[in-house]
């Protein structure tokens, strides 16, 4: 998947939110903005392109990082309670 656009390292993409978004509400995985969200877009674009056949086995390697979400949370529409410490 190296020759997959992943847009600059440090911020989101539409498709890694779509991605992160997607993999937490049906599977419960939390994917960090950065490397794993950006890897998981371009798997899913590449299963949506049809580079991969129905019922064929893929392996993704999920190495961390889901912490990392918490420093992107306007990405995500969220807004930071200006009350809280």
């Amino acid at each position: 998947m190296s020759s997959h656009p992943h847009g600059a390292s440090a911020h989101c993409t539409p498709a890694s939110i779509e991605a992160i978004e997607l993999l937490a509400r049906l599977e419960g995985i939390l994917l960090d903005p950065v490397y794993s969200g950006k890897g998981m877009a371009g798997l899913i674009d590449l299963v949506r392109r049809g580079q991969y056949r129905r019922g064929q086995n893929i392996v993704f390697i999920h190495t961390g990082g889901s912490v990392g979400l918490f420093g992107y949370v306007r990405d995500f529409g969220f807004q930071p309670n200006a009350a809280a410490p």
